[in-house]
């Protein structure tokens, strides 16, 4: 027998080190060039190998009656399996390839679906690489909170910077997704937590020190750690380094945030689910995922581009009034089937309607209108086929549509057969005959809204209850077209074009119902007329229907009690409607007079296209207001102001007075449970201002709250994070009256709100009002904004730039975005109108709805129709795109609501600002990261993103040519790293002339002071900007220098650099 030479291999697995002796001269087996030489393992080396498929999911655990044992062929068919998931070659044998790839630090979670469930047939069971987890499901909702609990104690990256990587790390599987992610401040709301541990932390997964396993999470079926996403705290956790300095947090993030969304480990080496730590993935701002990783998690949670639009187009329902048969066509239910938006919403029965995601569906054949809780998405139809297009073109009238309370699927019922799908998706294997639709839940109970072959929809066991439920039970009994729940835990029965609201399964219908889909959901107006003409109509059916009530009675003196009482009924809520119609008009009438009163008599500030005005040109000053301006209205509209004197009067904490400039931007903020915006809002909107625009503008910020304690903290934060701005009254920050709301209490919901809506929506048109009034006389122009927004760069140029070329001055307004009521531009002449219709309708509508029914009452001919009252709305009203201001809060300020409406028109944010500045060599001492270099960022194209400075560190500009310098400006940090600016960094000039520099070194500049190599120092950064003009004394310049005096403790972005020549 040949004698072999063994040597010693050392390996690290699992926290063992492995000594596996391994041939120096070759074995007697043949091998190809493609297989690795094989490694004999000894005894306790095979017990380690076990251990770790184990561990992996490639065996299954031990039988307790044999310890350790396992069939060697099963280890072998473990192996191969192992190696066939990994792309090696599955040998079945122990090659260095497979210990290489075995020691690399990887997830802790197993490869496959459950411990012992992979064999040599394991192949088939992967789709597109990824082993699939049939436990794993998703998360049912799209709005998902992270938090990021614990830290490492050691790490040599900041805690600041393991947020920052969480937030990229999320945004990967955002970007192709419908996914929104929300970082939240406590453990309760948080459905992903992220936690920093060391060794054994109290699950099946224990960390086993620097490499080995680095993280693990778990699923969103775990029904105790759903969501949990662990990390080892002794890895040398590292971010923008080399692969051998440390293991990349960004890349482990991507990969157990993944697991927490629902995917399981994937074959294929590019993708980022592959268990085995591959290195770092690169730069956070520009990863984006692989075709497989993008198909998986979309999959599960659909696409982006699946939703549909949030932003409604103008309402054209008013124009409905003018039918002069309306009341007649009411009940009329046409029939429509048609795969288009040509169904009349206002004027319509619905085949069904169903609460989907927490939103409200109305479907008519193949067109649906949407609810959510801002109320009606778009008030024209949409095809169903938009969100679910695997539904027939030739589908038959719906029958029923439901969310299924078990597993959240969307069944649509139509004829005999039955659709079932997972969010988007359809399902394998439907349609399905609806006799196999299984109304019980697992639990053999039936929950919630489901079918019932002989009812059709239905909700729970039925509880038809006794006497008090025969509304109930009769509308179920006839079959209704859905029910859902309000947010207060009532139960809503739609039928045809009416609902009912019931407290409960089987009670009887509460007070005032039924009611009209039309008007309370969908927009439309109330069934009682609103216009005079409408009146006399009404006049005229209520004669007739109560001839036809005598006429009724009279021969049919049998008839049954029941239908004569509800035509009793009817006449009396007729003559109600036409008494409350009368009113309205009245009003209406009233406040168009007023409305064109202020229009004839508008100041001589209008703008046409002979007047221009300059933003950067202010007007006479004025002294500053103590009180709002007495208004007859506000006390007729809100009497219990009469009670308290100063109930008008604001609160200012901080101001100077300012008055007089060319635009007032107004800021209202209250207390938000889950996070502020209110710095970062601010922040965005002074973010590049010029100092000569900062003098003609004021931001009033708006503390709609009567707890001063809460007020003194928001102007606290002002006035910590902009001093100078608040010193120069280029800011204000104040507070109503304690007084000064009415109680909001007993308001009537409307709409399909809730009370606490209703609330908060009625307080929201008295904080605008109040800050409207407020700012009237301060300047010429109002810009309504939110405290959630972020601005364009420029925004103040633009709407200089479009208040000058504006073809006419015949406009109430100008919209520079398409959200709500953020980006309005009022002139302050007509802020009091405006406001006094507000105040009138306060309880009634939102203030973005009461801002077009301004229009409406000023434009609009009732005996025109609809495209008529929108071309004469459009007179009133300018749009410009793009938008220049973004909606970015996600936590409404109305407790518990998530809010992600984008502004589609407002585009990227541009995260540098360009100049044409000087030609010259450009030199720096700092690392920069990818792309973002210093040339990029002098040329204008790119930001500069340099490593931590450290002290000493310096960027040198040194022209091509002597230089006449006028002014420089050098900005750091942008709008998405804020954070990252130069602090303790000053910026010194080389003066061409010897003698000038000669001057210096003897303190003879009374401008500039000395450095100690002929550089002459200028200044400093302040809130990360350096800026200023170029003394005359020191001449041409040849070169500028920042130096950085003191290390810093983040990375810096310099996004502009502008030398002026």
């Amino acid at each position: 027998m040949k004698v072999l030479q063994w040597t010693v291999l050392t390996f690290s697995l699992c926290g063992y080190k492995w000594a596996v002796s391994v041939p120096l001269s070759p074995p007697i087996v043949s091998l190809t060039p493609e297989t690795p030489p094989p490694v004999t393992p000894t005894v306790d080396e095979s017990a380690r190998l076990v251990d770790w498929l184990m561990k992996y999911g490639y065996l299954p655990p031990p039988d307790p009656s044999t310890g350790q044992l396992q069939a060697w062929t099963a280890v072998t068919h473990a192996l191969k399996a192992m190696q066939r998931f990994a792309g090696l070659h599955d040998t079945g044998e122990l090659d260095v390839e497979t210990l290489r790839l075995m020691q690399t630090p990887r997830c802790s979670l197993p490869d496959a679906e459950g411990r012992g469930q992979i064999n040599e047939s394991d192949s088939d069971s992967e789709l597109q690489g990824q082993r699939v987890k049939r436990d794993v499901l998703s998360w049912a909702q799209r709005n998902i909170n992270w938090r990021l609990r614990t830290y490492p104690t050691s790490s040599a990256l900041s805690n600041e910077m393991f947020r920052s990587l969480v937030f990229y790390a999320l945004k990967v599987w955002a970007e192709p997704t419908a996914l929104e992610f929300h970082e939240v401040g406590g453990p309760d709301g948080a459905d992903l937590l992220i936690d920093f541990l060391y060794g054994s932390h109290g699950d099946e997964y224990p960390f086993d020190g620097a490499g080995g396993a680095v993280g693990h999470a778990f699923f969103p079926s775990d029904p105790d750690r759903a969501g949990e996403v662990h990390l080892d705290a002794e890895e040398e956790w590292a971010f923008r380094q080399p692969a051998s300095e440390g293991t990349d947090a960004f890349t482990v993030l991507v990969h157990e945030l993944g697991h927490a969304l629902g995917l399981s480990h994937s074959s294929a080496r590019g993708s980022v689910m592959r268990p085995y730590y591959q290195g770092p993935l690169g730069d956070p701002l520009h990863f984006s995922l692989g075709s497989p990783d993008r198909e998986h998690i979309t999959a599960l949670y659909g696409k982006r581009g699946d939703q549909l639009q949030t932003v409604s187009p103008p309402p054209e329902a008013e124009a409905k009034l003018k039918h002069p048969h309306r009341l007649i066509h009411m009940n009329r239910h046409t029939h429509l089937h048609l795969d288009s938006p040509s169904v009349d919403r206002c004027n319509t029965s619905f085949d069904a309607v169903a609460k989907i995601r927490g939103e409200t569906f109305f479907f008519k054949g193949l067109s649906m209108w949407r609810v959510n809780r801002g109320g009606l998405v778009s008030r024209k139809a949409v095809s169903v086929r938009k969100l679910w297009a695997a539904l027939p073109t030739s589908l038959p009238p719906l029958r029923a549509v439901l969310e299924r309370h078990e597993d959240h699927a969307i069944i649509f019922i139509s004829g005999s057969q039955f659709w079932l799908f997972k969010d988007l998706s359809l399902q394998n294997g439907f349609p399905q005959p609806l006799s196999t639709l299984n109304p019980t839940d697992s639990d053999g109970e039936k929950h919630g809204v489901h079918w019932d072959p002989d009812k059709g929809v239905v909700w729970g066991l039925g509880g038809e209850g006794g006497e008090s439920g025969e509304v109930w039970a009769e509308l179920i009994q006839r079959g209704v077209n859905g029910i859902i729940t309000d947010n207060n835990g009532s139960l809503l029965l739609f039928k045809g074009s009416h609902y009912w609201k019931f407290a409960r399964p089987g009670s009887a219908p509460e007070a005032g119902f039924p009611r009209p889909v039309s008007s309370d959901w969908l927009n439309c107006p109330d069934p009682s007329p609103h216009h005079p003409g409408d009146i006399a109509l009404m006049s005229t059916v209520v004669l007739l229907f109560g001839g036809f009530l005598l006429m009724f009675t009279s021969r049919q003196s049998t008839a049954d009690d029941n239908t004569f009482n509800h035509l009793h009924k009817v006449y009396w809520r007729l003559l109600k409607a036409e008494q409350r119609g009368e009113e309205l008009s009245y009003k209406l009438l009233q406040m168009l007079e007023k409305l064109k009163s202020v229009n004839n008599t508008r100041a001589n500030l209008t703008v046409s296209n002979s007047t221009r005005i300059s933003l950067g040109h202010s007007l006479s000053n004025s002294s500053a207001r103590q009180f709002l301006s007495p208004r007859p209205y506000a006390l007729l509209f809100l009497p219990h102001l009469k009670e308290n004197q100063d109930s008008l009067q604001p609160r200012v904490y901080l101001g100077q007075g300012r008055s007089g400039v060319s635009l007032v931007l107004g800021i209202p903020t209250v207390r938000r449970q889950k996070q502020s915006y209110l710095v970062n809002t601010v922040s965005s909107l002074l973010f590049d201002l010029t100092p000569e625009q900062k003098t003609d503008i004021i931001v009033v910020v708006f503390v709609a709250e009567t707890d001063s304690a809460f007020v003194k903290s928001v102007a606290n934060s002002i006035q910590e994070n902009f001093p100078d701005d608040v010193k120069s009254g280029l800011i204000e920050v104040i507070a109503p009256s304690p007084f000064y709301y009415p109680n909001l209490s007993n308001l009537k919901e409307t709409f399909g709100d809730s009370k606490e809506r209703v609330k908060w929506r009625t307080k929201q048109n008295l904080d605008y009002s109040y800050l409207m009034l407020y700012a009237q006389d301060k300047g010429t122009y109002y810009v309504q904004l939110e405290d959630d927004i972020v601005a364009k760069s420029g925004y103040t140029e633009s709407i200089k730039y479009h208040i000058n070329n504006v073809n006419s001055d015949q406009w109430l307004f100008l919209e520079f975005s398409q959200l709500g009521f953020i980006g309005k531009l009022f002139r302050a002449s007509d802020l009091p109108g405006i406001v006094e219709f507000f105040l009138m309708f306060h309880k009634d509508k939102p203030i973005d709805w009461l801002l077009d029914h301004i229009l409406w009452v000023k434009m609009c001919n009732p005996e025109k129709d609809s495209k008529h009252c929108n071309n004469e709305k459009a007179k009133l009203k300018r749009t410009f795109k793009p938008s220049l201001f973004q909606h970015v809060g996600v936590h409404s300020s109305l407790p518990g609501k998530i809010q992600n409406l984008k502004d589609k028109d407002f585009g990227k944010q541009v995260l540098y600002k360009a100049h044409r500045n000087p030609p010259a060599e450009l030199s720096s001492s700092l690392k920069h990261y990818q792309s973002h270099s210093l040339d990029r960022a002098y040329q204008g194209v790119d930001f500069l993103w340099a490593f931590t400075p450290s002290k000493g560190d310096y960027i040198l500009i040194k022209f091509n040519s002597r230089q006449t310098v006028k002014r420089y400006r050098f900005r750091s940090g942008n709008i998405e790293a804020n954070g990252d600016k130069f602090y303790d960094t000053s910026v010194q000039v080389l003066p061409s002339d010897v003698s000038v520099r000669v001057r210096a070194e003897q303190g003879l500049l009374s401008c500039c002071k000395p450095s100690s190599d002929g550089f002459v120092i200028l200044g400093s950064f302040v809130n990360g900007i350096a800026e200023g003009a170029i003394d005359g004394a020191l001449g041409d310049l040849d070169a500028m220098r920042l130096i950085v005096n003191s290390t810093s403790e983040s990375w810096a972005v310099l996004s502009e650099i502008f030398i002026q020549v």
